[in-house]
């Protein structure tokens, strides 16, 4: 990369270029705010249009001496070596340029719009997406994290609002570019996918740590408004996206750019490693290395790896995500997921009763029957865990739950334990379950039932046997389980019982899995 305080030219400027693609250019700003945002010009011919992906901080300003010039005044005057030494989108004699504008706002963070009042003059084509417009409609300031840096607000009006997957057309031209709404960091996140170049342009979902010339670093910042579940799920989505355009034949694989340090980069391989992070971040093996205040706020930040916790993990569960996900995208006819959704106080919790008979995993208690109060069972007593309404009681975002007819809220009733998504442990179909499991499996004319997730030894297994004992052929699909007891105690035994009742433990390479995906 040039010099960024060069770009190239003789005199000093507040940005830099090179040449990303044959169509496409790479941007930096070397800004006041410390950003170094990266912006994308993809040029055309026909129609003659240049696309710019975001807009950076806005350029030069007088409080930074000879930085003066503005992202659109660099496009129209400033000559690019990578470029034949010619602006990218040079000036005519009247004033005019040879293309018109179209910019995507692939959020609208101060660092991706501030150069955008700079274009008003020629009426750009703005284009955002459509997930949620309010954010940027209403309390822009704000949203914007300009109000935070005391800064005008850019005043601007989105000219098209992207559905999800839409191509875009300028002028009944197609542009070969596809929007994906990727919310998350931000609601109003997008990316967009070139075909030409197989470049797909994620924002500020995800980038490298540190700098190609390693003069700087920058973290994924997630504010108020970044929801780690929307995120995960479009994480998942981006992967599913590249992997189906690197399986067309014939072609290179496709290459991911970013708002800031990355521009070129293979994107399965960065998606898979920025993927397990967060999911080590979640999965609470990624300790909080300094914790700052930035607007009012706790800012974390998360580095290195540490080691694992959480109130009810299973050893590798975390992992069976991709299995479970490759499952999803099979034609299985109805797809449910189930999660325990306990009331505070549930009679499993170790913390709902006093010592010494309250220790997790070694306690018992008595439950009884409420349909008929003579049939009593023991429980033994579990730690704390899916509390309804917590993070903890959702579906881990690893899962792909775009491909889940149905979810599932079971353990409701807080005097009984229920691990079966069919029943609690006294065989009551009641509203201790959202949802009845074999009415709907019968009305839909499901004859076989496949079972996976966690843990094999307590909810998998109990599912397993109840749907059994429905009358449908069930099958567990060992690669996708795991236990809380690996060991001929748990899991072990757990098989055994499931020979005595004829339910079948199958692999996904077997044929009882290959007669679904070869819809036979």
């Amino acid at each position: 990369m040039q010099d960024l305080r060069t770009g190239g030219s003789s005199y000093p400027t507040t940005f830099a270029c090179e040449r990303l693609n044959p169509s496409t250019f790479l941007i930096v700003e070397n800004d006041q705010y410390g950003e170094h945002p990266f912006i994308y010009a993809k040029i055309y011919q026909v129609p003659p249009l240049m696309v710019i992906s975001d807009t950076g901080c806005g350029g030069g300003s007088n409080a930074r001496g000879p930085f003066s010039d503005t992202l659109r005044t660099f496009l129209e005057t400033q000559p690019i070596s990578a470029n034949e030494n010619k602006p990218l989108n040079p000036r005519t004699l009247d004033g005019k340029t040879l293309l018109h504008y179209l910019i995507i706002c692939t959020h609208c963070h101060y660092d991706h719009i501030l150069g955008i009042p700079s274009f008003l003059a020629v009426a750009p084509v703005i284009v955002a997406s459509s997930h949620r417009k309010s954010f940027i409609e209403s309390d822009l300031p704000k949203h914007s994290l300009c109000h935070y840096l005391n800064v005008p607000t850019p005043e601007y009006v989105v000219s098209y609002w992207a559905g999800d997957m839409e191509q875009l057309i300028y002028e009944r031209s197609p542009l070969g570019l596809q929007v994906l709404h990727t919310p998350g960091h931000t609601p109003d996140e997008l990316a967009w996918y070139d075909e030409v170049e197989r470049h797909l342009y994620v924002g500020d979902s995800f980038y490298e740590r540190i700098a190609r010339d390693k003069s700087y670093t920058q973290a994924i910042i997630f504010p108020t408004e970044g929801n780690i579940i929307e995120y995960m799920r479009s994480l998942e989505k981006m992967v599913e996206f590249v992997a189906q355009k690197n399986q067309e034949p014939g072609k290179a694989p496709l290459k991911v750019g970013c708002g800031h340090v990355t521009c070129s980069i293979d994107g399965r391989e960065l998606l898979d490693t920025v993927q397990k992070y967060f999911w080590d971040i979640i999965g609470g093996s990624v300790p909080v290395k300094e914790t700052m205040e930035r607007r009012g706020e706790a800012h974390c930040l998360w580095q290195e790896e540490g080691e694992a916790n959480g109130s009810l993990a299973v050893p590798g569960g975390r992992e069976l995500a991709y299995i479970i996900n490759d499952l999803l995208r099979q034609p299985f006819a109805l797809k449910v997921a189930t999660k325990d959704w306990h009331p505070e106080g549930h009679i499993s919790f170790d913390s709902s009763h006093q010592p010494p008979n309250n220790v997790a995993f070694e306690s018992t208690v008595t439950a009884t029957n409420p349909r008929d109060p003579s049939d009593i069972k023991q429980l033994t007593l579990w730690p704390v865990h899916c509390v309804m309404g917590t993070p903890g009681a959702e579906i881990i975002p690893e899962i792909n739950v775009i491909n889940i007819d149905f979810i599932v809220e079971k353990g409701r009733d807080k005097r009984v334990e229920m691990f079966s998504g069919f029943a609690d442990m006294f065989g009551n179909k009641s509203d201790a379950a959202s949802l009845d499991l074999a009415a709907l499996f019968k009305k839909r004319g499901v004859t076989d039932v496949y079972t996976v997730g966690l843990t094999g030894d307590a909810c998998v297994k109990c599912t397993a046997i109840d749907a059994m004992k429905e009358g449908f052929k069930t099958y567990v699909i060992r690669e996708a389980v795991r236990s809380v007891d690996e060991g001929e105690s748990g899991w072990g035994a757990t098989v055994k019982e499931f020979q005595s009742l004829g339910v079948a433990v199958v692999s996904i390479k077997g044929p009882e899995v290959a007669k679904v995906m070869n819809h036979e």
